[in-house]
C-alpha cells in the first residue's frame, strides 16, 4: 500500500520532518500501490529514533540561521530607512549636510557583529542644527521617531507576508492534489522550502516580537539607552557648530572606602562586604524600611580614560526594600552580591583580579604613576515617615540617568603644573597642615605619589572626551529653603561638587524632608521645585521623595569641565531671575539644544588651547586674564549666531538678549565660563547648602569624581569619618557607632597576583565628627595617577589641607557657619579609636542577638552595680548632679529661687522608650518628694514649643512655654544610643536654658556625650562630668531587653544619690516635702542587690555569663510555663473562631448537623 507522503508529513519544532520530503527518484503518490513505496517496520524499527534526532538538530540549526537573518534584515530595515530619511531631510534644507554615513561606523563587520551578536545597530542623524530649513523641514526628534518604528513595523509585516504565502502554497497544493492536476513531481527544492517555512515563520515572528518590545514599548537591555546624545564632530562652518543624534536601536548613611588594594584582591571583597554590612546592621537602628549602596567600576570600554585622561566609570545602585521578615543588612549584602559579582568570580566583586583596581607603580626605573581605582561603596538605610517605603524613593537617588557628555578632564593644581614655573604665575598654595601622628608627608598609598609629584603624576590633557555622565546622592534631614538665582552669583567665586564620563549624580539622604527652594529671590515649595526640576533637566520625576529633588539640583550645580552643562548652569541659575519658576510655559532648551551651544564654547577653548600652547587648563582656570580671552573668544563665535537667529541658538532668546545697554549676553558667557572652570564637587555642595535652609546629612559621589574624591556634608544632622592608617580603609556614617565597624575586621591576608601598594603606617584609628551645629563640608581626595594633592577649583584654594592616613587621604573641610572656634584645629577635633578605654567596639556577630541581649542582663547590671561603687566616670558625674542639686535646693532655701505653678526642678526628657523609663524615674521622685518640681517631657514636644520659628502648640497635653518655668532646672536626658534625633536636638537646645544637662546613654562616646562636653564649665572639665553610661554598648537588635534594664539599672543608682543628697541636709526635706528616710533607702538598696541573684535565675545564666546548671533553672522553666498558659489565653478566641468555621463547612457540606447526623446514622428516624 503506498503512503501519500507530501499529504501525511508531521511537524516536528515548528518544521516538517526531513525524511517526510519526497525524494528526487520517488513517484508522486497520486495513483496505485506499489511494493516500492511500502514501507515495512523492519526498515524504521531501530533508525526512526535516530532520524528523529537528527531531523530535530538539524531544524534548530535551520531555525537559528534564519533567527540571525532576521535580525540583520531588521537592523538593515532601520538603515534603509534613516537614508530615505536624511535625503527627505537634506533636499529641503539649503546647505546639504556633510556627514553621509549612517552607520557609526563604515565597516560592514561592525554592522553585522551588532546586528548578529547584540541585536542593535547605531545610527547617527545629523541634527537640524547643522541645517537652516526654511520650509519647516523634518526635524531630527521626528526623523528619529520614524527611523526608530520602521524596524518593527516592517519586521511585523514581512512576518505576516512569509505566514500568508505558506497558507496559499499549502491550499494551491491542496486544490491541486484533490482535482489530480498536479501530475509532475514537485522539484526538491520546492518541497525542501514548504517543509522548513513554518521554521523560517517562527524565526520571523520571534524577531518581530523582539522589535517591538525594544522599538515601540522600549524595553531595551539595561546597558543600553534608547537615545544617546553625543556631541558631533566640527562643521564646516565656523560659527555652526554640529550635533547629532545617535539612535541605539534595540535613614541613615554608611559607607566604605577601600584605599588598600588587598580587601579587594585577596577575597574578593568578602570581607570588606562584611564591613559594610555591620555598618548597615548598625545604622538599620535608624530606619531598617529600605536601604541602597552605590559603587563604580570602569565602563567595559575600559577604566583607562586615555593615556593622559582621567578614567571612564559608571555608577552600580543597589536597593532594597525589606519584607516583613527579613533582615536589611543581609539583603543589601545579597544585592550587592548580585548586581557587582560576576557569575563566574565565586561571589567575588567583579574587577577583583583585574589591573584596574591593582595596577601598582611601573617597574624598576618606570616614572609612570600607577592609574589605579580606589573601590568605594556609598549607602543609606531610610526609614519611611513622609511616604511608604518603596523602591523609588530608597537611597542612592539619582534625578538625571546616566547620558554622554564631552567633558575636559580636571586635576589638582600641583599635579597639573608639576614644578614648571612658567605655567604657575600667580598661583597661590593651600595651606598645608600635617597630620599630627605624621611626620613629614608620608605617602601610604600607591593611587598618590610614591616620591615626586614632578616624576610620576598623571598630567590630563586639555581636550575634550566623550564621557558618561550620572551623580548620586544619599541624604539625611530637613530642607526648608534653598536659593537660587538672585543672591547665587554672590559666592560663585567662594564655592563647589562631582560626576563618568557619563555624568549621574547618586545623593544619599540621611533623612528629611526638603520644603523650600529660592530662585530670583522668591522662596518656592517642594513641589514647584520638583515641578521645575522636570522642566530644566526634561527628565521625569524619579521619585516623588523630596530627597530625589536634592539629586535635581545636584544635577543642575555639578558642571565642571562640561560646556554644555555649564550653559544649563547659567541659564537656571545665573540668568534665573529673570524667569518665574512657576510658569510652565517657558521651555527651557534641551540636553541636546545645550550640547550644540557648548560646542561653540569648546571650539573657542580648543582654538585657544591651539594657538596659545596651553598644556593644561588649570593655567586658563587659575588666570583671569585668561578666562577673560576665553570669554571674548566665545562672544565673537556666539554672537553672529545669535544676531542672526541662528537655529543653533534660538533656544536662548527667552533668556539672553544682546542689547548692548541693557542685555546680559556678557553676563551669561562669563557665568558660562566660570561655571566650567570653578563648579566642581566641593563647590557644588558649598553653593548647595550656602543657600539651603533646614537639616542636612549629605554623601555626593559622580562618575566624573568618584575616582579620586567624595564630598560629606553635616548640617542639623550627624556625619562621623573614621579613618584606619593602618588597614587603610575609611568608614563613614550618620550613626556614630556604624564607622567603628572596622575596629572587628582585620586586613584580608592571602595568596594574591597583586602586591599591595598600601604602606604600613603605624597610627591609631581615629574617628573625626562633622560640625552638624553650625554645619561644615568635607572633601575626601585620595588622588590619581600619582596626583596626590586635592583637585579643587579656585574659590576654595584657600581653605586648609589636612593630611591623614600617612599623607594618604587629603581632607578639606568648611564651616557653613562659626559655630566651630576657628582656632580648633582638624587635629585637635579627632577622636582616638584604638587604644581607647572609653571607646566600646561594636559586638561580635552572633546567631541569635536577641538571646545574647537577655542573657547578658544580670552580668550588665552587676557590672553597672560595682561600677557605682569605683570612683569612675558614673561617681564623678553623680558628683557632678549633687552638686547641682545642691545648689538648686539652696535657692530654694533662701528664696532666691521662688516657688510657683509652672516651676521645673528636674527636667527628665527623652523619645519613645526611653520618655517611657524617664515618666517611671519621675514618678517614683515626685511621689518621694512632693515639693521637688518634676516633669518628664517628650523630646520632641521639646522641641515644638522651643525649638522652632512658630510654637506648635502640643494639643493633648499640659505644656506650653507660659506653663513651663525653664530657668535653668537640672536636665536629664535618657537616649540609650546618644544619637536619637530629637534627645540629641534638645542636648543642643536647651543649653540656653540651663548649664545643667545631663544623658544617661550606652557608652562614654555618643553624639549627645560630644554636644555635653562642649558645655564650658568655667575651667573644671575634669570634675563637671554629664555623662552616665549603662555600658551597654550598641545593641542593634530590635526588641528593647537589655537596653531597658540596664537603664532602668542606672536611674535606679541615680535616684538613690538623689535621695541620699536631699536626705542629707534637714533644710533640703523640708523644701522638697520629702517622705522618704534612711531605711526606706537601705531596703531600696538590699532588694537592689539581691534583684542581681534573681535575674540570674530568671536568664537561666549568671553575672560571669556562665549557664547555671539545671537544678537551679527551675524560676526560668515556671516562667516558660506561665508563658505557655498566657499564649493558650491569647490564642483562645482564634482557636474557637476557626473551630467555628470548620465546624459550619464540614455540617453544611455534608447536609448533616453534628447531633441530628449521629442520631440518624444511629438509625434513629422522625416518624
Amino acid at each position: 500500500m503506498m503512503c501519500n507522503k507530501f499529504n501525511t508529513t508531521r511537524i516536528v519544532a515548528g518544521g516538517y520532518k526531513a525524511d517526510d520530503i519526497p525524494s528526487a527518484d520517488q513517484p508522486s503518490s497520486t495513483g496505485s500501490s506499489s511494493s516500492n513505496n511500502i514501507t515495512s517496520p523492519s526498515q524504521h524499527g531501530d533508525s526512526d529514533s535516530d532520524r528523529s534526532r537528527s531531523s530535530k538538530r538539524r531544524h534548530q540549526a535551520i531555525f537559528f540561521a534564519a533567527y540571525i537573518l532576521f535580525g540583520i534584515l531588521h537592523e538593515l530595515f532601520h538603515v534603509i530607512v534613516a537614508k530615505i530619511v536624511v535625503a527627505v531631510r537634506s533636499s529641503s534644507s539649503i546647505k546639504i549636510v556633510e556627514d553621509k554615513s549612517l552607520l557609526s561606523s563604515t565597516s560592514i563587520g561592525k554592522f553585522l557583529s551588532r546586528a548578529v551578536f547584540g541585536r542593535y545597530t547605531l545610527i547617527t542623524i545629523p541634527s537640524t542644527s547643522n541645517t537652516i530649513n526654511v520650509d519647516g523641514g523634518m526635524s531630527s526628534e521626528m526623523a528619529a521617531s520614524i527611523i526608530t518604528h520602521s524596524g518593527w513595523i516592517l519586521s511585523l509585516l514581512l512576518a505576516f507576508g512569509m505566514h500568508y504565502l505558506y497558507f496559499a502554497r499549502l491550499r494551491s497544493s491542496a486544490s491541486a492534489t484533490a482535482n489530480n492536476k498536479n501530475t509532475t513531481k514537485p522539484a526538491s527544492f520546492i518541497c525542501l522550502a514548504a517543509a522548513l517555512a513554518p521554521t523560517f515563520i517562527l524565526a520571523a515572528y520571534i524577531t518581530a516580537v523582539e522589535s517591538i518590545a525594544s522599538d515601540l514599548m522600549g524595553f531595551v537591555p539595561k546597558m543600553a539607552k534608547n537615545i544617546l546624545l553625543l556631541g558631533g564632530g566640527s562643521s564646516s562652518a565656523a560659527t555652526s557648530p554640529t550635533s547629532s543624534i545617535q539612535l541605539l536601536l534595540h535613614c541613615g548613611n554608611f559607607g566604605i572606602i577601600l584605599l588598600n588594594s588587598q580587601w579587594i584582591n585577596v577575597d574578593g571583597g568578602q570581607r570588606a562586604l562584611s564591613v559594610l554590612e555591620k555598618m548597615v546592621e548598625v545604622t538599620m537602628m535608624r530606619g531598617a524600611q529600605s536601604g541602597g549602596v552605590v559603587t563604580f567600576e570602569p565602563t567595559s570600554s575600559g577604566g583607562g580614560g586615555g593615556k593622559d585622561a582621567n578614567p571612564v566609570i559608571r555608577g552600580v545602585r543597589s536597593r532594597v526594600v525589606n519584607a516583613k521578615r527579613t533582615v536589611l543588612s543581609e539583603g543589601v549584602r545579597k544585592k550587592i552580591e548580585k548586581d557587582n559579582c560576576g557569575l563566574m568570580n565565586g561571589g567575588k566583586l567583579k574587577g577583583w583580579n583585574d589591573v584596574e583596581f591593582n595596577a601598582t607603580q611601573g617597574g624598576s626605573g618606570s616614572s609612570v604613576a600607577a592609574k589605579r581605582l580606589v573601590r568605594g561603596f556609598f549607602g543609606h538605610t531610610r526609614f519611611a515617615t513622609s511616604s511608604k517605603a518603596s523602591m523609588d524613593g530608597t537611597h542612592p537617588h539619582q534625578w538625571s540617568p546616566r547620558h554622554t557628555l564631552t567633558c575636559y578632564g580636571f586635576q589638582s593644581k600641583e599635579g597639573a603644573f608639576q614644578g614648571e614655573e612658567e605655567l604657575e604665575a600667580g598661583n597661590s598654595e593651600h595651606p598645608l597642615e600635617s597630620s599630627a601622628h605624621s611626620s613629614g608627608r608620608r605617602h601610604a598609598v600607591g593611587t598618590g605619589m610614591a616620591s615626586s609629584i614632578r616624576q610620576n603624576a598623571m598630567r590630563v590633557a586639555p581636550t575634550g572626551q566623550s564621557m558618561g555622565v550620572e551623580n548620586f546622592v544619599t541624604h539625611n534631614g530637613e530642607c526648608d529653603f534653598i536659593v537660587i538665582g538672585g543672591d547665587w552669583r554672590i559666592y560663585l567665586f567662594h564655592s563647589h561638587i562631582f560626576s563618568d564620563i557619563y555624568t549621574c549624580v547618586y545623593i544619599t539622604p540621611l533623612s528629611g524632608d526638603f520644603e523650600f527652594y529660592k530662585i530670583g529671590g522668591k522662596y518656592y515649595d517642594c513641589e514647584v521645585i520638583q515641578d521645575w526640576l522636570v522642566r530644566t533637566l526634561h527628565v521625569p520625576m524619579p521619585a516623588t521623595v523630596d530627597s530625589a529633588a536634592i539629586a535635581g539640583m545636584i544635577d543642575l550645580l555639578r558642571v565642571q569641565g562640561c560646556f554644555a552643562l555649564s550653559v544649563r548652569y547659567a541659564i537656571c541659575f545665573e540668568l534665573g531671575g529673570n524667569v518665574d519658576p512657576t510658569d510652565s510655559s517657558v521651555r527651557y532648551p534641551t540636553t541636546m539644544q545645550y550640547e550644540a551651544i557648548g560646542k561653540i564654547f569648546e571650539k573657542a577653548l580648543d582654538k585657544m588651547v591651539m594657538e596659545d600652547g596651553i598644556k593644561t587648563l588649570e593655567q586658563v582656570s587659575a588666570s583671569t586674564t585668561k578666562r577673560s580671552n576665553l570669554c571674548e573668544r566665545v562672544k565673537d563665535e556666539l554672537m553672529p549666531l545669535m544676531k542672526g537667529h541662528n537655529p543653533v541658538v534660538s533656544c536662548l532668546d527667552n533668556f539672553v538678549t544682546t542689547d548692548e545697554e541693557c542685555g546680559n549676553f556678557d553676563r551669561f558667557v562669563k557665568a558660562a565660563v566660570d561655571a566650567f572652570f570653578d563648579n566642581d564637587l566641593l563647590n557644588t555642595v558649598r553653593v548647595f547648602l550656602q543657600n539651603a535652609k533646614g537639616s542636612f546629612g549629605l554623601c555626593v559621589t559622580t562618575s566624573l569624581d568618584a575616582h579620586r574624591q567624595v564630598a560629606m556634608a553635616a548640617k542639623g544632622q550627624t556625619l562621623c569619618i573614621a579613618f584606619y592608617p593602618r588597614k587603610g580603609v575609611i568608614c563613614y556614617g550618620s550613626e556614630q557607632a556604624a564607622v567603628k565597624a572596622g575596629l572587628n575586621y582585620e586586613t584580608p591576608q592571602g595568596k594574591s597576583n597583586w602586591s599591595s601598594d598600601f604602606k604600613y603606617v603605624d597610627e591609631d584609628a581615629v574617628r573625626f565628627d562633622l560640625d552638624d551645629l553650625g554645619g561644615e563640608i568635607a572633601l575626601l581626595d585620595w588622588g590619581y595617577a600619582g596626583d596626590n594633592e586635592p583637585a579643587v577649583s579656585p574659590p576654595n584654594r584657600t581653605l586648609p589641607v589636612y593630611k591623614l592616613m600617612g599623607g594618604a587621604v587629603n581632607v578639606i573641610t568648611l564651616h557653613q557657619e562659626n559655630a566651630m572656634n576657628k582656632s580648633s584645629s582638624l587635629i585637635k577635633r579627632l577622636v582616638t579609636l584604638e587604644n581607647n578605654e572609653f571607646i566600646k567596639p561594636l559586638l561580635d556577630d552572633c546567631d541569635d542577638p536577641v538571646l545574647g541581649d537577655i542573657q547578658d542582663i544580670p552580668k550588665i547590671c552587676h557590672n553597672i552595680q560595682e561600677d557605682w561603687k569605683d570612683v569612675g566616670l558614673n561617681r564623678m558625674s553623680s558628683w557632678h548632679l549633687m552638686q547641682c542639686i545642691k545648689r538648686r535646693l539652696r535657692g530654694k532655701v533662701d528664696g532666691s529661687i521662688e516657688n510657683h505653678a509652672g516651676q521645673i526642678d528636674i527636667l527628665v526628657t527623652g523619645c519613645e522608650v526611653s520618655l517611657w523609663l524617664a515618666e517611671q524615674f519621675v514618678s517614683d521622685l515626685q511621689k518621694c518628694f512632693p515639693k521637688l518640681y518634676v516633669k518628664a517631657v517628650s523630646s520632641n514636644k521639646l522641641l515644638g514649643l522651643y525649638g522652632q520659628e512658630l510654637s506648635m502648640p502640643t494639643i493633648g497635653f499640659p505644656y506650653s512655654q507660659k506653663g513651663m518655668d525653664l530657668k535653668d532646672p537640672i536636665v536629664l536626658i535618657i537616649s540609650h544610643s546618644g544619637g536619637t534625633f530629637a534627645p540629641l536636638a534638645c542636648s543642643n537646645l536647651l543649653q540656653s536654658f540651663s548649664s545643667s544637662i545631663f544623658a544617661v546613654c550606652s557608652e562614654w562616646d555618643t553624639q549627645v556625650g560630644k554636644q555635653l562636653r562642649s558645655i564650658y564649665s568655667g575651667g573644671l572639665d575634669l570634675l563637671t562630668s554629664r555623662i552616665f553610661s549603662t555600658e551597654v554598648g550598641v545593641r542593634p537588635a530590635e526588641p528593647c531587653s537589655i537596653s531597658v534594664v540596664a537603664t532602668h539599672q542606672l536611674l535606679t543608682n541615680i535616684f538613690e544619690h538623689i535621695c541620699m543628697t536631699i536626705l542629707s541636709d534637714p533644710n533640703f526635706r523640708y523644701v522638697t516635702g520629702s517622705i522618704i528616710n534612711e531605711r526606706d533607702l537601705q531596703t531600696l538598696e538590699r532588694l537592689n542587690v539581691d534583684n542581681i541573684k534573681a535575674l540570674e535565675r530568671i536568664v537561666g545564666v549568671d553575672r560571669k555569663g556562665t549557664v547555671l546548671h539545671d537544678n537551679l533553672l527551675h524560676k526560668e522553666a515556671e516562667l516558660r510555663a506561665a508563658g505557655d498558659v498566657w499564649s493558650e489565653h491569647i490564642l483562645e478566641n482564634a482557636k474557637a473562631y476557626i473551630m467555628t468555621f470548620i465546624y459550619i463547612v464540614v455540617t453544611v457540606t455534608i447536609g448533616y448537623p453534628l447531633i441530628s447526623g449521629i442520631a440518624d446514622a444511629a438509625g434513629l428516624r422522625d416518624e
